[in-house]
């Protein structure tokens, strides 16, 4: 059994973390987009502080054009923590899953999507009135987890092979399916939560 901020932190972890082993020490980092300094700052730091019981630090790291900010802890609370939920040392990016701890749970599952959708999912609208809420990963064992999620909350979607980016993908549309989801499962990302205030505002 997990907390509601432990599945937020999965799913976080699942999106955009990294588990990796330096020597004999295990370190977790989680990056995002230096446009993104609000959501870490004012939601990841806290959501961490509240879990483990202390403060951790946001650090500027290289990659991407312009660098990226994030969290690089060796925490053996926090990588203990990954571990015993399953989580792969090393490259992820083909083989991640959504914990069975998380499959089993309404609310954890809810907060694990949130999570999810917030470090490595997109919202957007490709035409008018048609929004779409998307994720994507070289996993298919991780999108098909997905699928019965939202299954499991009667919340439509589609499910696809991108072949030009050999990824999985999956999207849910339109604009009762991206109302129900900011209800059901919501965001803690101001990247998401503004562009859902932009686009049903206008």
């Amino acid at each position: 059994m997990v907390s509601k901020f432990e599945a937020e932190l999965l799913g976080m972890h699942v999106g955009d973390g990294t588990l990796y082993r330096v020597n004999s020490t295990l370190v977790w980092e989680l990056r995002g987009d230096l446009k993104e300094y609000g959501y870490y700052h004012l939601h990841v730091l806290p959501l961490l502080k509240k879990i483990f019981k202390r403060d951790f630090i946001l650090k500027y790291r290289s990659g991407g054009k312009n660098g990226c900010i994030g969290v690089q802890t060796c925490d053996k609370r926090l990588t203990s923590f990954l571990l015993e939920n399953e989580m792969p040392i090393g490259k992820k990016s083909h083989i991640i899953w959504i914990p069975e701890v998380i499959l089993q749970s309404s609310v954890s599952s809810k907060y694990f999507l949130r999570g999810l959708f917030d470090t490595d999912g997109c919202l957007r609208f490709d035409k008018v009135d048609y929004p779409r809420i998307e994720i994507g990963s070289s996993s298919l064992k991780l999108i098909n987890d997905v699928s019965l999620l939202l299954t499991t909350f009667d919340l439509r979607f589609h499910q696809w092979v991108d072949r030009r980016t050999q990824t999985y993908r999956i999207c849910v549309n339109g604009v009762k399916m991206i109302k129900k989801w900011m209800k059901l499962v919501g965001s803690s990302n101001t990247k998401h939560l503004n562009k859902y205030l932009l686009i049903f505002k206008n």
